[in-house]
């Protein structure tokens, strides 16, 4: 009998160390999912944003003094795609025409965030299918159908780049110290500047020229270091096909590193 009774009482010292130890187990892992939850950010609403501020800034400005044919539409929306898989969670894209000036604000017809997909969910403690949803919905869906919008084809008298790009650099980048999160800018255009301040029509491609001119104090932006992404829409207009040359390219190559930023690409289309 006492032989038993010790056996019962080893038995029920092991019993209550695997109970503790699975309480223990237990208050961890549920510990380190709230730690977990606590530290995942705090999304707006409308934008899908971190309120803290988005983790990356995705700028794209679209040219639509001149039609945009369905073919460069097509590889426009081939970048785009390749953008939006590559997007960093948090990370912010502002969509905007190109018709700004040296005056003012220049507002973007679409800023939204990456949520992030289904299959960067973590099962244990969020819903992957909502995840998903909402990458598709609230991101996917609004950058696509404001794109679209944006492709169809559409004239003006006037073509302001460098203003555009200026207005940008202030409206998406204006709040940012250089260098705290990534940022970058596309811009969808031919690249034929035409406003009063500067035209390629007038002949005026000499980026060295514009430079010394005081009218280029209204024209330079502060891109901080901005990638920049340049689609190059080709023209059959001879008056622009003659504008769109070597001497061309380097005009904007050095237009952009005067305002700050890296060329990353220049892609004709």
């Amino acid at each position: 009998m006492a032989r038993k009774r010790r056996q019962r009482r080893d038995w029920d010292k092991l019993r209550g160390v695997v109970i503790g130890l699975v309480g223990l187990a237990l208050i961890a892992c549920l510990g380190g999912a709230w730690y977990w939850i606590g530290r995942q950010p705090r999304l707006d609403a409308a934008t899908g944003c971190p309120a803290a501020g988005p983790t990356a800034i995705h700028a794209i400005l679209i040219d639509r003094s001149d039609p945009i044919s369905p073919l460069q539409g097509q590889q426009v929306r081939q970048a785009m795609d390749r953008y939006v898989k590559t997007a960093a969670i948090g990370e912010r894209f502002d969509l905007y025409v190109a018709n700004g000036d040296a005056v003012n604000v220049l507002t973007a017809v679409a800023s939204v965030c990456n949520p992030g997909r289904g299959d960067q969910a973590n099962e244990l403690y969020q819903n992957p299918q909502m995840i998903q949803r909402q990458f598709e919905e609230k991101f996917v869906k609004v950058l696509g159908q404001n794109l679209d919008t944006l492709l169809q084809a559409t004239t003006s008298d006037s073509s302001p780049i460098l203003e555009s790009i200026r207005a940008v650099a202030v409206a998406s980048f204006g709040n940012v110290d250089p260098g705290k999160i990534p940022l970058e800018l596309t811009i969808v255009s031919d690249l034929v500047q035409h406003s009063a301040t500067n035209s390629h029509f007038r002949g005026e491609v000499n980026f060295a020229d514009l430079s010394r001119k005081p009218a280029w104090r209204s024209l330079q932006a502060d891109l901080k270091g901005a990638k920049v992404h340049a689609l190059y829409l080709l023209r059959s207009d001879p008056k622009v096909a003659r504008i769109q040359n070597r001497g061309h390219q380097l005009f904007w190559e050095n237009a952009i590193h005067a305002d700050g930023g890296v060329l990353e690409s220049f892609t004709p289309l």
